[in-house]
């Protein structure tokens, strides 16, 4: 059975490049054309980058959680978050 993959979209080209590698390599092992579902969830970047702006991690956090949360719904089975901002750590 095909995996269900909810993809947690900051840049809409990042999720896109993520899905196109995964779709790749599915061929790759298999050639039927069978890939995982995709569910993607997006909030418009520009609210993205005014949390970054601000270093407000907490904010960029709560975004993450609630787009997990519309994938989730969607019956994914795991979430992939396609991008290297939110997982930022400034130790």
């Amino acid at each position: 059975m095909a995996r269900h993959i909810g993809i947690v979209d900051i840049t809409t080209v990042g999720s896109a490049i993520c899905q196109v590698a995964i779709v790749e390599n599915a061929a790759l092992e298999d050639s039927s054309g069978e890939h995982p579902e995709f569910s993607v969830h997006s909030f418009s970047f520009h609210l993205y980058r005014e949390l970054v702006a601000k270093s407000n991690w907490p904010g960029m956090a709560d975004l993450i959680v609630a787009s997990i949360g519309k994938v989730c719904a969607s019956g994914a089975n795991f979430i992939i978050i396609p991008s290297n901002t939110p997982h930022f750590h400034n130790s």
